[in-house]
Formats: C-alpha cells, structure tokens, sequence
C-alpha cells in the first residue's frame, strides 16, 4: 500500500491531491456544519424538507447549460486559446437554461414531492441550485482547465460558507425559523457568492468582456456529458428526495444526517479524481504516456482509502446523536448500515474517471441508470413499511454493486489498453 500510495501522489498531481483536499476538506467541513445548524434549529422534520426539496433542485440541475462547463473542461484542458469562446458559449446557456428550469422545477415540485411547504420556500431552493450553483460550477470547470484546481475548490467552498453563515445568522436572530426563513437566507447568500465568484473567474481569467452567447453547436456537444453527469449525480442525490416522498419527513431528515457523514469521508478521492482529470485526458488522447500505470494508482489509492473512510464511519456514528441530540438517536445505526457505502463510492469515482474519459461514458451511463431505477423501484417497495432500515438496505445494495460493474468495465479498458478519440470529462470540482 505505501508503493502505491507513494507512486500514486508524486510530482504535480500529488501537490493537487494534497492541497486541493484541504480545501475540498473546507467545502466537507462547510456542508456538515450548515447540517448542523440545520438539525439544531428545525429538528429532522425540517431538515428533511429542507434537503429533500433542495436535492432534488440538485439533480435536475446538471442539465443548466447542457454540458457546456463540461465541453469547456474537456476542450480548454488541451487548447488554453478556445477558452474565451468556450466561457462566451457556456455562460450564455447557464443562464437560459438556468433559469428555463428553475421555472420547471417551482411549478412541479409540490406534485413530485408530495410536501407542503410554501412557493417561496420551493423558488427560494430551486434558484440557488438550478441556476446560481451551476455558475460557480461553471467557473470552477475554467479554472480547473488551466490545472488551477485549489482556486476552482475554493470557489465551491466559498458558496458553501456563505451558505453557513446565512443559516447561523437564522438560527440566531430568528425565534422558531421555520424552513422558509432558511430558504430565504439560503438564495440570499447564493446571489452573493455566485457574484463574487463570477467576477473573480472573470478577472483571474482574462474572461472580461467576452459576453456570452448561445450556441446550439455547444448545446449538441455537451448533451451527452450532461447525461452523464446527471447519471451521476442523480445516483447519489435522489436517496434523499424519494426518502422525503415516501417515508415522510422526520425520516428524511435522520437518513440525510447519517448519509453526509458518509460521504464526506470520501473527499479525498473526490479530490484525486480532479486533480488527475487533465492529465488523463492527455494520456487518454496520446499526448503524454501510457495511461494504464496512472489508472492503476488512481484505483489502488481508491480502494485503500474507501477502506479507512469505512472504518471511520463505523467509529463516528456514535458521535452523530451527541453532537445533534437525542432527537437523531437513530442516525448511529443508520451510518454503520451505510458503512460499506465510503469504500463503494470511492472505487466508483475511480472508475468513473477512467470510463469518461477515455470516452467510454455508455457504460457508466448505463450502470448509473440503473442505479437509479432500482432505487426509483425500490423505495416504494419497502420504505413505507419499513422506514430508515430500508433505505440504508437499498442504498448500500445499489452503490455496492454500481462499484463492482464500474471497476470491472474500467479494469477491461485499463488492461486492453483501448481509446476512443473523444473523451469526456469526468465530475465536477
């Protein structure tokens, strides 16, 4: 383990990994305490609506601008000259796209959700998330590019901290905030930080007055990558909204506590996977050499450390009810039922990584779909009678098996040493 984790964090990616995991550690740390204030002022019931409503906004919201911050993440990483017109085409369909779904989104909701909760409380989530985060995404992808990967982090990061600030200033100044004062507090600071970090991209990149346009060439190129995205991001993202929809709230709420502890413990690999993605997609594309010992590192690294995050898990739990009350006692035995989830998830990343970008996205499409229906399925089949155990069941069952057929198909391209010539890229910063 110490061979591979020394050939693996050598040189410039391992100068990344490391400090692009402190930063990425930040954003973790920035989430879980917005958690955190969270539970303490609305208790599980609000929590989960709260995150349930927003986390469905989050998966939907892969298709603002049609995969272009992804199309500019692939093309800018290998010509640094197209990026002005990249950002022009990208930032135009954020913005139409942007905002076509926010619209979408705060008219269905109720109906998808089944939840009562005010119009101002759904807008509030669905323009923080569908429209203001892709920009901060957007502008991450065109730092990431240019290997600035601790700046397109602290981008993230920022939008997460002036979202805990806005949550503790509710919690302080607000007797009994209920979810709309939260929302509310959650779009204010999401304008903010969206504006600061759109005009810093813009100045550490050169990106003034580039305008922005929108392109259906763009759009066209970039359908696919956000079908893959969504693929990926739904498969972790939609657990919370079908927990709100069919075992209620209070449920929701405990299950979302015990699923942050376990996927924040996976960051480093998160972070490894991006701060390796520009040099994949040379070795991919022929530029630089061979693909297959950078590949193996990446997974061995995987797997090792989704080892110890599960290990943690299993020893955190218990922290969980201490640190949010005795009314999220049960979220200890919801994480050690998802401690198989760190290492799973983490051998996915890998793999994933190495599926998008030697252009093999069918499979993980495909894998990552399925995913998805089999949660879709599943829940109605077993929640309402059987509450947080069965999520914390069908969730470690899907992602358990997404890990093995990821791994198998990208152990195959590894070995065969076989390339398509246009590769996509992989998840964003």
């Amino acid at each position: 383990m110490k061979a591979i984790l020394r050939g693996a964090l050598a040189g410039r990616i391992a100068r990344n990994t490391v400090a692009g995991t402190v930063v990425h550690a930040l954003r973790i740390g920035l989430q879980v305490l917005t958690t955190v204030v969270l539970a303490w002022s609305m208790g599980p019931s609000g929590l989960g609506l709260f995150i349930g409503i927003a986390a469905l906004a989050t998966c939907l919201a892969t298709f603002t601008g049609v995969g272009s911050g992804l199309v500019l993440l692939r093309d800018a990483s290998t010509d640094a000259g197209r990026l002005r017109d990249l950002w022009r085409d990208a930032l135009g369909l954020h913005i139409v796209t942007g905002a076509g779904l926010t619209l979408m989104y705060a008219l269905a909701a109720h109906a998808l959700l089944d939840v009562r909760v005010g119009m101002v409380t759904i807008t509030a989530l669905a323009i923080s998330e569908l429209l203001l985060m892709p920009l901060v995404h957007l502008c991450g992808f065109a730092l990431q590019s240019q290997e600035r990967l601790i700046k397109a982090n602290l981008m993230v990061a920022s939008m997460s901290g002036a979202r805990l600030v806005a949550a503790m200033t509710v919690s302080l100044s607000v007797t009994a905030a209920d979810v709309q004062a939260f929302a509310t507090a959650h779009l204010a600071a999401s304008l903010t930080a969206c504006a600061l970090v759109l005009g810093y991209c813009i100045n550490q990149l050169e990106l003034s007055g580039a305008g922005m346009a929108v392109s259906m060439r763009t759009a066209r190129n970039g359908v696919g990558f956000a079908t893959a995205w969504f693929t990926g991001n739904t498969v972790v993202e939609i657990d919370k909204p079908l927990a709100l929809r069919f075992a209620g709230s209070d449920v929701a709420g405990l299950y979302s506590v015990a699923y942050r502890l376990a996927s924040a413990l996976t960051l480093p690999v998160a972070t490894l996977v991006s701060a390796i993605q520009p040099r994949l997609f040379r070795a991919m594309s022929g530029v630089t050499g061979s693909v297959r010992p950078l590949a193996l590192r990446l997974v061995g690294v995987a797997i090792g450390y989704g080892i110890m995050a599960s290990a943690a898990l299993w020893l955190l739990a218990e922290l969980l009810p201490v640190i949010l009350g005795s009314d999220f006692a049960d979220t200890a035995n919801a994480a050690r039922h998802l401690v198989l989830v760190p290492v799973a998830y983490a051998v996915r990343l890998a793999a994933n990584a190495i599926l998008t970008t030697s252009g093999h996205n069918r499979p993980r499409i495909v894998v990552e779909t399925t995913g998805i229906l089999a949660l879709a399925l599943s829940f109605p089949l077993f929640v309402p009678e059987h509450g947080l155990a069965a999520i914390t069941t069908c969730v470690t069952i899907v992602e358990v098996l997404m890990s093995i057929t990821c791994l198998t198909v990208a152990s195959r391209i590894v070995l065969g040493a076989t390339r398509q010539h246009t590769p996509a890229p992989a998840e964003p910063p």
